[in-house]
């Protein structure tokens, strides 16, 4: 129950609908706590009062306590007639708001309950709350330390952002990787957003080894690291942001399913296969087994100790072209797993590892990138775009 006394309501409103039926403001907040948040945005045009009342923090708290559950938030290239930039749905796949985009404008991570996009070729980027609409543009051009690369435009990227523990302070990490020019291999940058306008990219170290940028599948951050698959067979980049350097290599877990040839030729084909994810507050390696995925948890960093707890096994996932690997989201209060299969039109389904069976939820077509959102949709814009 919301207390009327805390709610910010309008001068003049005596605290009951504005109906022929009145109804007291507490009775009517219990029953508009019940509603999805869909709903309630919808009942914000009825009459002001009825803004101001869903529109009220203490009211959104309330309504978020009631509905813990995370949106899965599922990101998409915006060109020609598809306009979508991403779509938010709860986890039964209904779509709750769907995010419009610029032309050219795609989807590059989703993080902190903020989508990262990238505009047009001049590679603007741009983070994104997708309950508000509200946008932070991140710095243009490159760090000043690599100054001399400021001719190349064509380049893939990662882009990976995380909140230091220490601070509070929210970073941005991404890592150039030009198409076709041999000056580099790598870059590094980071930047601190501290709501000014004069953030800039900050040259750091290139990593230890070559990482993989082809899919967001392969790069992952959690309590401020981000982690990153690399070419190097069974071999795992970390780059701490509070510390803004990279750390020893973690090894991989095909060290425990291949013993001491996790690092022979065979292997490197499995190796680039796999994809990473976090679950339950752990590192994920999706590992392509011959009959299964395997999900295996790192139990201990310093160690590098990895313990395989879900195996699933392929004859209960949906043949889907193209699917070499699976994005596990989330693990459910009744150990099901929620996830999405990248392959063909983009399945998200949920496994169930007591029975072996996978049940569809919603296809996402081709969607470039996916994650969760645990904020709340009654979040209100504040002007920025």
């Amino acid at each position: 129950m919301v207390p009327a006394s805390k709610l910010s309501l309008p001068d003049g409103w005596d605290g009951v609908l504005p109906l022929p039926l009145t109804l007291p403001v507490d009775l009517l907040c219990e029953i508009l706590l019940r509603l999805p948040a869909k709903e309630l945005c919808r009942l914000r045009i009825v009459c002001r009062p009825w803004r101001v009342l869903l529109s009220d923090p203490h009211f959104i708290a309330a309504h978020s306590a009631r509905h813990p559950e995370p949106l899965i938030v599922a990101g998409y290239n915006s060109c020609g007639e598809h306009d979508i930039l991403c779509d938010i749905m709860d986890l039964s796949g209904h779509v709750v708001k769907g995010v419009r985009g610029a032309q050219m404008e795609r989807v590059m991570s989703i993080q902190l309950n903020l989508v990262c996009t990238v505009r047009g070729f001049n590679q603007r980027y741009v983070l994104i709350n997708p309950a508000t609409g509200d946008g932070c543009a991140l710095p243009e051009g490159y760090a000043e330390e690599h100054a001399a690369y400021e001719d190349i435009i064509y380049y893939k990227a990662i882009i990976a952002f995380g909140k230091v523990a220490s601070t509070g302070e929210i970073k941005v990490f991404r890592l150039l990787d030009s198409l076709d020019d041999p000056r580099f291999a790598q870059l590094c940058e980071i930047v601190t957003l501290d709501g000014s306008d004069h953030a800039r990219w900050r040259g750091k170290k290139a990593p230890p080894e070559i990482l993989r940028l082809e899919d967001p599948w392969t790069t992952v951050i959690m309590d401020g690291v981000v982690y990153a698959l690399s070419y190097m067979p069974d071999c795992i980049a970390s780059f701490d942001l509070e510390t803004e350097d990279w750390g020893q290599p973690l090894r991989g877990p095909l060290s425990n399913v291949c013993g001491d040839n996790a690092d022979a030729p065979e292997n490197n084909m499995h190796w680039l296969r796999l994809s990473m994810a976090t679950l339950t507050g752990c590192l994920v390696v999706v590992y392509p087994a011959h009959a299964s995925m395997d999900l295996w948890f790192l139990t201990d960093f310093k160690k590098g100790l990895w313990a395989k707890q879900y195996s699933i096994q392929n004859n209960a996932l949906p043949a889907v072209y193209g699917q070499d690997t699976l994005c596990p989201l989330l693990v459910l209060e009744d150990g099901k797993i929620i996830v999405m299969l990248p392959g063909g039109n983009g399945l998200i389904g949920t496994y169930s590892p007591s029975t072996n069976s996978f049940t569809h939820v919603t296809e996402v077509g081709h969607c470039v990138a996916v994650g969760l959102y645990s904020g709340s949709l009654l979040s209100q814009a504040t002007g920025a775009s």
